[in-house]
């Protein structure tokens, strides 16, 4: 079916004619459910496909997949809402009597791979429209490598200078080698909702954020410092009254910028004009600059529709917003910049040079439930998301319930790593598990993504585990997790080939929780059982001449650590970026094991092919079995 071409009465009107889907009998949808964040749903029927869906998948009858992309056309913006035998498209975003004549507002397609499906659907639109890149095109955040510390829920909106230099110290203290941190909101020089001006509350931060940061990379030994601020300026705009509205033409609006509190709440909006946001970029972020900031977080920017409503078109706005902002990252901070509350295809399709978008609504470190349903949003929203972004499933506390299962999900999301933890409260077991000795991530390269037998199932109440997959060069990791919020045990099995693209046909599967080891061929089940908090991360490595490297065993992601891994006629030489507790999968017990050629002892299990070397040494890592 291809691109679709809608006529202004459609536009005006709202919402299209009924497009009938036919032979479906499983959806994702991918639906905005407030402006800000999208979340998904599993449904049988075209019936349940909620309103303002931005990304539609669905697998029919002969087992083959069909898809459907909303899209954006001048200041129109499109969405899909279900039917009884189809989806409408609904449009929204031109200023009344401002519509357009046409526009392509939908791309449709099929085939019988999904994650082909979602790649080509994504990448025929982005050579369409030519206002962004596909993830891949672009290059990759340089913060993904450390670990971050953002002060969110640590502090919240109280965060000052005194308690940013606690928590710096708490993690030198610990040991822990903290890569950047995230100054998040609390700093700006703000009334209420509007910002009076471009830098932090003097009373907050007497020294200054200059020497701020010159203290936290001289001291601390931070590489990035990173700040966070509003897409629009401040959650409301820009103070009227303040020392910035002296300076820029405003806009005003009125709107509910908070649609998650009970009572709704309109209030002003103030809005720098789209003919003069270059050159507040410029003058903001060219003084962050200056301060020795290196990254940011830019939050609120969905709500730009919010402050255009009935006032400016509304995707046209956004364009122009997203290249002044992309265009001073970039300039200023080499592109290191999170996308945040900016779930929308109007934001998605204009990133063309940034890299990483908040994959879901905020983790919540008291709520359980909100836990689990988080891990399940952030999967099932790669799929869409991992196509045009490098997906972050946000911060996370190393001290709250729930704390392994969301550090096992970031060690094989493929997105940044960062903690939220008050001072002093850091789990260190928990970090190091992530992290290699000199700080840097044990990641995946790639984003994860749900396994083909995963994509129409609500984990949330199905009584099975989620489960995604990953790669580590050619070994595989698939991670477990229980998110069903019924608090119940639950069981599920997997086989090697769901690790997606993986070859060979014999693999050693070894369990991180219970630290054992299975033989299993290419598509032999093997049963899997979580409690009712529980996660497993399994790493599935292709044997080959009787070996198989496993990685460093006591990290969430083992097998990111392999660099190499070669068979010779004599042996198996396998070459690690840090030492530690290493795992080996042998055929047979080795006459000796050469840690840079010099003998050192080892574990094997006759029984599973298990071999443990413990290599207490740091850094690059080369050990020759015999």
């Amino acid at each position: 079916m291809g691109f679709v071409t809608f006529e202004k009465s459609d536009i005006v009107n709202g919402r299209s004619k009924v497009i009938p889907i036919e032979n479906a009998e499983k959806f994702l949808a991918l639906y905005n459910c407030n402006v800000y964040w999208v979340i998904p749903k599993a449904a049988e029927s075209s019936a349940d496909i909620p309103d303002c869906t931005q990304f539609l998948l669905w697998k029919k009858k002969d087992g083959s997949y069909g898809i459907m992309l909303p899209l954006i056309d001048g200041d129109v913006k499109a969405a899909l809402c279900g039917t009884d035998n189809g989806v409408t498209v609904t449009f929204r975003g031109a200023l009344k009597g401002q519509e357009p004549d046409n526009g392509i507002l939908l791309y449709c397609d099929s085939g019988n791979d999904p994650y082909h499906l979602a790649e080509n659907a994504v990448r025929a639109v982005c050579e369409k429209l030519s206002s962004f890149k596909m993830r891949k095109d672009k290059k990759q955040p340089d913060f993904l490598n450390l670990l971050g510390w953002c002060t969110w829920d640590a502090f919240y909106g109280s965060v000052d200078e005194e308690k940013v230099i606690m928590g710096l110290e708490s993690f030198k203290n610990k040991g822990i080698p903290l890569g950047y941190i995230i100054l998040d909101d609390g700093s700006w020089d703000a009334y209420y909702d509007y910002l009076n001006d471009i830098r932090l509350k003097p009373e907050k931060f007497p020294v200054g954020l200059k020497n701020l940061i010159r203290l936290a990379k001289e001291k601390y030994n931070l590489k990035k410092f990173g700040v966070w601020h509003c897409f629009e300026g401040y959650w409301g705009g820009i103070n009227p009254n303040g020392k910035l509205a002296k300076s820029y033409k405003l806009i005003e609006n009125k709107a509910n910028i908070r649609p998650w509190e009970e009572e709704e709440r309109i209030q002003p909006l103030y809005l720098v004009a789209p003919d003069e946001i270059e050159k507040f970029y410029e003058e903001f972020h060219s003084y962050l600059s200056e301060q020795g900031v290196d990254m940011l977080k830019i939050d609120g920017q969905s709500a730009l529709e919010l402050f255009t409503g009935g006032v400016l078109g509304a995707a046209g706005t956004m364009k122009a917003y997203q290249k002044a902002m992309q265009k001073s990252a970039e300039k200023y901070f080499n592109g290191n910049v999170i996308h945040c509350m900016s779930n929308g295809n109007d934001v998605a399709y204009n990133m063309e040079k940034t890299n990483c978008w908040r994959n879901s609504y905020d983790y919540s470190p008291s709520n359980m439930k909100m836990q689990k349903e988080h891990i399940y949003i952030n999967a099932m929203n790669a799929m869409w998301t991992s196509t045009f972004a490098v997906p972050d499933w946000d911060m996370f506390q190393t001290h709250s319930a729930g704390a392994d299962i969301h550090a096992a999900a970031r060690a094989i999301s493929g997105g940044p790593v960062y903690v939220c933890d008050y001072p002093e409260k850091q789990d260190a077991d928990i970090l190091r598990r992530l992290v290699l000795s000199d700080g840097s991530i044990l990641g995946c390269n790639e984003p994860a993504l749900p396994a083909e037998d995963c994509l129409f199932t609500d984990f949330t109440s199905a009584e099975k585990p989620l489960k995604l997959f990953n790669r580590n060069g050619k070994a595989g990791v698939i991670g477990f997790f229980n998110c069903c919020t019924a608090d119940k045990t639950v069981k599920g099995s997997f086989k090697p080939s769901d690790v997606y693209g993986i070859s060979g046909e014999h693999f050693a599967v070894y369990f991180y929780n219970s630290g054992t080891l299975k033989i299993l061929g290419r598509d032999e089940e093997c049963e899997i059982e979580l409690s009712e908090n529980g996660f497993e991360l399994v790493t599935v490595s292709p044997i080959e001449n009787g070996f198989a490297a496993i990685g460093i065993a006591d990290k969430y992601n083992s097998s990111a650590a392999v660099k190499e891994a070669i068979c010779t006629t004599d042996g198996f030489t396998i070459i690690l970026s840090d030492g530690g507790k290493i795992a080996v999968y042998s055929e047979s017990k080795p006459v000796k094991v050469l840690l840079y050629g010099n003998k050192i002892a080892f574990k094997y299990n006759e029984e599973s092919g298990l071999l443990i070397i413990n290599a207490d040494i740091k850094g690059r890592t080369e050990i020759i079995i015999k």
